[in-house]
């Protein structure tokens, strides 16, 4: 990876990364970006540094798009959605964070809380779905 570049791998890391730690969390990981991810795009959650706080705010990210679906869990605040957009019954469809290159699961996120990646911190960022190291799903940020 060239100078300049950064990674998130679990999504945990996505705010911590956005909120300007970067070379502290890319160097710690060890991992490398090995591949682009074909077909999908980095959004972001649509929501204000409040809601960041709350995790009862977080939107799920679904195992099909409907509001009764079995929850993944907490939708990333980077958010790998399909590109171009596949929308569902108001859902979008996004790949889990957890998913492998072997094996990828498809998520559902209300489209509604999806806005284009834009970093407060770097405007000129621009962000990727990457395969990582480790056969997990990230995205890479320069």
């Amino acid at each position: 990876m060239s100078k300049g570049s950064l990674f998130i791998a679990p999504a945990a890391l996505a705010f911590a990364v956005l909120a300007g730690f970067e070379n502290a969390a890319a160097q710690g990981t060890g991992l490398q970006a090995i591949a682009p991810i074909e077909g999908y795009a980095c959004m972001q959650l649509a929501r204000d540094a409040a809601h960041l706080t709350d995790a009862s705010s977080v939107p799920h990210m679904l195992s099909a798009p409907s509001p009764d679906a079995a929850s993944l869990g907490a939708a990333p605040y980077v958010v790998i959605a399909r590109a171009p957009e596949r929308v569902v019954n108001g859902y979008a469809e996004a790949l889990w964070l957890g998913s492998t290159r072997d094996h990828p699961v498809i998520g559902w996120v209300s489209a509604g809380v999806l806005l284009p990646f834009r970093s407060a911190a770097v405007p000129t960022a621009r962000c990727a779905p990457t395969w990582m190291s480790n056969g997990h799903a990230g995205v890479t940020t320069r």
